[in-house]
C-alpha cells in the first residue's frame, strides 16, 4: 500500500498534504515474513520527518516464532530521533501454556533500552499473560513494571430470538 493524506485543516503542523507512505508485506514462504514500512516528506511543510521500518518474521517450527526488525526515525516535530532494534520471540510449551520475550537495543545511545519477558495461558476464548517489563531510560531512573493483560480470542456469538406472531 501506498498512500497520502490530504487535509483540509491539519491542527498539528499546518500541513496540505502528509508524508508518502509505504507499507509493504512480502510472504515468500508459508514459514517467513517481510515487512517493510517507509514515511517521507513529498511536499513543502514545516514537518519534514522520515521514517524506516524493516522487520523479519520467521517461524522455524510450529511452536516457535522469533521477529527481528530495524526501526529509524529522523526529524520528527514531537518524538526524538530513533536507531533501533528489536528482538521478539514467543515460544509454545503446552497446548494451553507458552513463553515470550521482547528486547529493543537503542542504537545511538547504546543501551538495552526494553527487556519485556512474559508467561503466557489459553483460556480457550481469551488469553492471559503475566509479564516483567525493564525500561532503561538514560539519565532518568529506570522503570520496572509488572503486566497483567487479557486477550478475547474469538467473540461470542449472540442470537437473537426474532420471531413474527403473525396471528
Amino acid at each position: 500500500s501506498t498512500y497520502v493524506d490530504v487535509f483540509l485543516n491539519d491542527p498539528e503542523f499546518d500541513r496540505n498534504v502528509s508524508n508518502l507512505y509505504n507499507d509493504i508485506t512480502w510472504a515468500p514462504l508459508p514459514w517467513m515474513k517481510l515487512a517493510l514500512e517507509t514515511q517521507f516528506p513529498i511536499a513543502d511543510s514545516e514537518s519534514e520527518f522520515r521514517e524506516f521500518a524493516g522487520n523479519i518474521t520467521l517461524m522455524p517450527s510450529d511452536s516457535t516464532e522469533s521477529s527481528f526488525g530495524y526501526r529509524q526515525l529522523n526529524n520528527h516535530p514531537i518524538l526524538e530521533d530513533s536507531n533501533q532494534i528489536t528482538v521478539r520471540t514467543y515460544s509454545r510449551i503446552s497446548e494451553s501454556w507458552g513463553i515470550g520475550f521482547y528486547q529493543r537495543w537503542e542504537l545511538d545511545e547504546g543501551n538495552l533500552a526494553v527487556q519485556q519477558y512474559s508467561l503466557y495461558h489459553d483460556f480457550d476464548s481469551w488469553t492471559g499473560s503475566l509479564g516483567f517489563l525493564i525500561r532503561d531510560n538514560n539519565d532518568r531512573k529506570d522503570e520496572l513494571g509488572l503486566m497483567l493483560n487479557f486477550t478475547l480470542k474469538d467473540f461470542p456469538s449472540v442470537r437473537l430470538p426474532l420471531t413474527v406472531d403473525s396471528e
